[in-house]
């Protein structure tokens, strides 16, 4: 991302005075829940100033999960944030909030993380957010900024400064622009109403999985009108079988690749995985590389496929 250049007509933070504070910020942390346990996301770089979130687990996908973010700020000299050579009024509040768009989802808010006073000695601000499932979609982008909360008196000697709520007096340096769409690791899992046929079926659509992509070429549909749905159906708590739903991912992840093997398109995969983001090359080859299936032979394939769901999706 091209870094901007800002005329402000008042002091803001800058990288000098963020050393002068003391200002320690962790990277952003993404995760999701699943049945009462928090896993969380790689955030890795695909792209200069791109980065996009995977999942070690194959498991999560912005239409299935929510998606929490969590940040912690710790500033060591909040007192020199105030009065002259600070950047606001010396009775005045500011606070530190992660402001998030996403031009793509048509939305965009703030995440606080907690206020600031010149009283204060030492202050940890934390936060996280929730996005709901399906509530975001392309590149949404963070970053944390320092805001007025509540305006102060202007002494003498702070004439210079902002001074009305909601002001925003810099950004703390920690721009990050995340693409939803396109990850490697989504699962696509479709639940529709199929009457007369089985539980669930895999679909294998792709022309060239060098080329396709991958979240359009290959589907896991659950069948809502089978009278053994409830078993599969997360929301049923009193039915819902969590082994019978990772039989099902592990045979389709089984089939998905042994469909390959059988074009002899698999070996092309790995070979040019890293061609193009979201491919089926590259979502097969994040599956056998990361999350180690054995592709020796098809019983070796499908045993330490179902392993691995065994050991690390309860």
């Amino acid at each position: 991302m091209a870094k901007k250049n800002i005329l402000s007509l008042y002091p803001r933070i800058n990288k000098n005075i963020l050393q002068k504070i003391g200002c320690t910020l962790s990277d952003y942390k993404f995760y999701y829940q699943k049945n009462g346990f928090n896993y969380l996301l790689d955030c890795d770089e695909f792209e200069e100033g791109l980065y996009e979130i995977n999942d070690t687990n194959g498991l999560w996908n912005a239409d299935e999960f929510p998606l929490t973010i969590y940040q912690k700020i710790s500033i060591d000299n909040p007192t020199l944030l105030f009065g002259q050579g600070g950047v606001a009024c010396s009775n005045s509040q500011l606070t530190v909030a992660i402001v998030w768009t996403s031009s793509d989802s048509r939305q965009r808010g703030l995440i606080q993380l907690g206020n600031i006073e010149k009283k204060d000695n030492h202050c940890d601000l934390a936060g996280e957010f929730t996005f709901d499932r399906g509530s975001l979609r392309g590149n949404i982008t963070f970053q944390t900024r320092l805001f007025i909360n509540k305006p102060g008196t202007l002494y003498q000697g702070e004439e210079m400064f902002a001074n009305q709520s909601g002001m925003a007096l810099g950004d703390f340096n920690d721009v990050k622009d995340i693409v939803i769409d396109g990850n490697a690791s989504i699962f696509p899992i479709y639940e529709v109403d199929m009457p007369g046929e089985p539980l669930w079926e895999v679909r294998c659509d792709w022309t060239d999985p060098v080329y396709d992509k991958f979240n359009e070429s290959f589907s896991v549909f659950l069948n809502r009108a089978h009278p053994s749905y409830c078993f599969i159906n997360q929301s049923d708590k009193l039915h819902f079988n969590q082994e019978l739903l990772n039989e099902i991912m592990a045979s389709s992840l089984t089939q998905l690749i042994l469909k390959l093997k059988e074009n002899d398109e698999l070996d092309m995969c790995l070979l040019s995985a890293k061609n193009v983001k979201g491919s089926v090359a590259e979502a097969v080859d994040y599956f056998i590389s990361a999350l180690e299936f054995d592709i020796s032979d098809n019983i070796n394939l499908s045993r330490s496929i179902r392993k691995f769901f065994d050991e690390r999706m309860r």
